[in-house]
């Protein structure tokens, strides 16, 4: 990172996010920390994620909107950063969420979809696709993820096919159709289906 560049971010546990990432942080729901952070950055950087929807919850979408509502109101240069925009059930909050982003500064977006839904929206910035933030990561050795695969007793010599399961929305609808699937997927192509929690620990509950 640049010298003259200071980032601080909104965490829940701002001295853990100085222990692992050595970054300056303010507690997310202090709202007069978050307020004071705000008025003195330069820049606000919104996402990663799939912060601006209203489908998990409504509430964090107004927290985000919010954030990011300051910031335009502060007039501070506002990007919007790979970022899953939608589905938006509420027609206040899509109306909110148009006029808002029509005056931030940037937005970068992580599909297809999250542009088209912005621009059915009536959002008229330059819509940039990217991909999700998680790939700008440098990704760990092929050896450390061997070791994964060994300590929780994965079949090297079979193929490997990788699920991402979430709990959402119905998901008794679709967990045991899944589940009948990954056992005929197993059976009739002699593999092993590896399923990949993307978030502790209410992913891993899920697999």
């Amino acid at each position: 990172a640049s010298k003259d560049l200071s980032v601080t971010v909104l965490s829940n546990d701002p001295q853990l996010t100085w222990n692992l990432c050595g970054l300056e942080a303010v507690p997310r729901f202090r709202f007069w920390k978050v307020l004071g952070a705000l008025r003195s950055c330069d820049a606000l950087l919104s996402g990663g994620g799939s912060l601006l929807q209203d489908v998990t919850s409504w509430k964090s979408m107004i927290y985000y909107l919010t954030i990011i509502i300051v910031g335009v109101l502060f007039r501070k240069q506002v990007f919007l950063y790979s970022q899953g925009i939608g589905p938006v059930r509420y027609r206040i909050i899509r109306i909110i969420l148009k006029h808002v982003l029509n005056h931030v500064d940037a937005i970068t977006v992580r599909d297809s979809e999250s542009k088209g839904f912005l621009q059915r929206l009536g959002v008229h910035r330059t819509i940039y696709t990217t991909a999700d933030a998680v790939l700008s990561l440098d990704p760990v050795s092929l050896e450390k993820g061997k070791e994964i695969l060994a300590r929780n007793h994965v079949d090297p010599s079979k193929k490997r096919v990788g699920i991402a399961i979430r709990s959402w929305a119905d998901t008794s609808r679709w967990m045991k159709p899944l589940r009948i699937y990954i056992e005929r997927l197993t059976r009739e192509k002699d593999c092993s289906v590896v399923l990949i929690p993307m978030q502790f620990p209410e992913d891993k509950r899920a697999a």
